[in-house]
């Protein structure tokens, strides 16, 4: 798909695909890895501090490619080995023919920056990455109501702990070292509920999960030792989110943001590619507590038109529901996205997306009164992200390296 073509939302193939209802519950624990890939699951942060003008996001996870098995965990929780040894020892830069398995990544930018997005990534060994639930292996899926109750370490680099409403990062990434501690997260529904409300229990190739749209940070406190730099602070806000399927999409937009005032934008679609044919469709939510505005948007639910240009770093989206709408335009300066960042594939992680956190969210919502639609908030969300993937890359960059 070239960049500026309009799409619009198709809906899901709801007779074909739907399943039987079952418990999936609070996603942001780990889930049950398959005996076999193609699997990958993995998580993101991202603190915003607007006192210290600074965003800085974690990530971590892990694929289990076509051609792996799995190696069950040990009744004290050990690393989710496979019979894939050939795929432990890469480089920290991704480059192409190497294929992590399991990778953790900081990434960093000031808002009043004009330099690209600054990304420490590197490759874990399978053999340093173990993860735990209620301290014990990952023997099951999620249920709809427990609060969430793992830890993921990665060897000598650190851990992250989430335990109920407290979240603890330790980690070590290259030459920075991150340490915060979140609480009060905010959810994005009652019961568990994510973005995909009832479709999360649809064969998705690819699911996303936002367990927090706002967490509190107590404190964190960020070191690059090759710099020397040293950032640190409290009351920042902490988006908490999370993938798991099968790849990431062939192409796809994913954009995030929070105000001072409370107010939340968080986005994520694009190609959604299935057997038979590959759709587009988006996961949307808006929130502004103060006027008590709460709009989801599902392929069930509404229709959206969207347009894209990764090289101009635009993105243009109106998305209509039965009684309300936003209509939403999000750009960030060229000169402020990252070079290409590793997510996952089907083969383990390869560069494959661009990423922004000095975006500007333009956003109006509307609320139907009888046959028309009504403006009832407008707001300017600052220091925002956004993430253009896979075809959607400017002049498909990414798709190369």
């Amino acid at each position: 798909m070239h960049h500026g073509k309009k799409t619009v939302t198709l809906l899901w193939l709801l007779g074909v695909c739907l399943l039987p209802p079952e418990c999936h519950g609070n996603q942001y624990d780990p889930h049950l890895f398959p005996a076999t890939g193609p699997f990958c699951e993995g998580w993101y942060m991202r603190l915003v501090d607007s006192t210290q003008r600074v965003s800085i996001g974690f990530l971590f996870g892990q694929v289990l490619p076509a051609s792996c098995s799995l190696v069950p965990m040990s009744s004290q929780g050990g690393p989710r080995n496979g019979k894939c040894s050939s795929f432990q020892h890469h480089t920290e830069q991704g480059r192409e023919g190497e294929r992590p398995l399991v990778v953790t990544g900081v990434l960093v930018q000031d808002s009043n920056s004009s330099h690209p997005l600054r990304a420490f990534q590197t490759a874990v060994p399978l053999h340093d990455y173990s993860v735990t639930v209620r301290g014990g292996p990952v023997v099951h899926n999620p249920d709809d109501r427990s609060p969430p109750d793992f830890a993921a370490r990665f060897g000598e680099n650190g851990s992250v702990v989430v335990r109920g409403d407290n979240t603890t990062v330790d980690v070590r990434v290259g030459p920075v070292s991150l340490w915060l501690q979140a609480v009060d997260p905010v959810p994005w529904g009652p019961g568990g509920e994510g973005p995909e409300g009832w479709l999360e229990h649809l064969p998705l190739p690819i699911h996303w999960f936002v367990y927090s749209l706002r967490s509190t940070v107590t404190a964190y406190k960020m070191t690059d030792t090759v710099s020397g730099r040293t950032v640190s602070g409290h009351g920042a806000r902490l988006h908490m989110e999370k993938n798991w399927g099968q790849s990431f999409p062939p192409g796809w937009v994913w954009s995030q943001g929070v105000t001072d005032a409370n107010v939340t934008w968080a986005v994520s679609g694009g190609i959604v590619d299935f057997d038979v044919l590959n759709v587009t469709a988006f996961l949307a939510g808006y929130r502004n507590p103060a006027r008590n505005i709460s709009f989801n948007f599902t392929p069930a639910n509404s229709l959206v038109t969207f347009t894209h240009d990764g090289c101009q770093g635009v993105v243009n989206m109106t998305l209509t529901a039965l009684n309300y709408r936003l209509v939403v335009k999000t750009m960030a300066p060229l000169a402020t996205f990252s070079q290409c960042l590793l997510g996952p594939e089907k083969d383990g992680f390869r560069p494959v997306c661009v990423e922004s956190y000095n975006a500007v969210v333009y956003l109006k919502a509307y609320r139907r009164h009888g046959f028309h639609f009504v403006l009832v908030d407008q707001v300017n969300i600052h220091q925002a992200a956004l993430e253009f993937g896979g075809l959607y890359v400017c002049k498909h960059k990414c798709s190369g390296v």
